[in-house]
């Protein structure tokens, strides 16, 4: 039904896209150069695609959280500068989160924030005795990931609606991609990690970028 309303100009972003994501997860491993442009020309295509509808203050602020993952897929291209990446994208879910506080406080619904704090808890431990000097930078970037994703299932529970479907399932596939990201660099490198965290990201950055297309008029004019 979500695809059936998409705009034909968002139809060929997305296909864009695609091909850009299946060329950067192809190269990965044999062409570092083809990788890193794939997957920066990725992840300006989603900017693009969130862009052409930035009227409300929520969608813009989506904009800019998509150009500090934009920022964050660069930085992490060298895994010397992997805390820079992580900075990056925790003032992307910083700026995820403003957006969403500001149309939906939350308050009546705080015990959602509870439940991702608990789970954003027990992911911590499970990593915790391999992270060493990441422990403050990793523990930080939990608490906010799992606040925004908290948030988008308050957002999801009071309205319902294509967008705020949208920004939950992409919040949801975040904190999943990141959480494969984790355990694949600090406990165990799986064979095929590195294809379920590009993927998991790049449908997480998707949702999230489509939630700002012209699906959702009654958020428009929102300020």
């Amino acid at each position: 039904m979500i695809l059936s309303s998409i705009h034909n100009k968002n139809k060929v972003l997305l296909i864009c896209v695609g091909i850009a994501a299946l060329t950067a997860i192809i190269f990965e491993n044999y062409n570092a150069l083809i990788y890193g442009v794939s997957k920066g020309l990725t992840t300006t295509m989603v900017i693009l695609m969130a862009s052409m509808n930035s009227s409300s203050i929520l969608n813009k602020l989506i904009v800019v959280g998509l150009l500090f993952c934009f920022f964050g897929d660069l930085l992490l291209l060298n895994q010397d500068y992997f805390v820079f990446g992580l900075i990056s994208f925790f003032l992307a879910h910083t700026f995820f989160l403003i957006g969403l506080l500001r149309n939906y406080n939350g308050k009546q619904k705080v015990w959602i924030y509870f439940i991702f704090w608990s789970i954003g808890a027990i992911i911590f431990y499970g990593l915790y005795s391999n992270l060493n000097k990441f422990v403050y930078p990793v523990m930080a970037y939990v608490l906010i990931i799992s606040s925004m994703s908290a948030q988008s299932t308050i957002y999801y529970f009071q309205d319902k609606d294509k967008k705020a479907r949208l920004l939950f399932a992409g919040a949801l596939f975040f904190m999943l991609s990141d959480t494969i990201l984790a355990y694949s660099k600090f406990v165990h490198n799986y064979k095929f990690s590195s294809f379920l965290i590009l993927s998991t990201y790049w449908i997480a950055i998707n949702l999230i970028g489509l939630s700002n297309s012209n699906l959702n008029k009654s958020y428009e004019t929102k300020s």
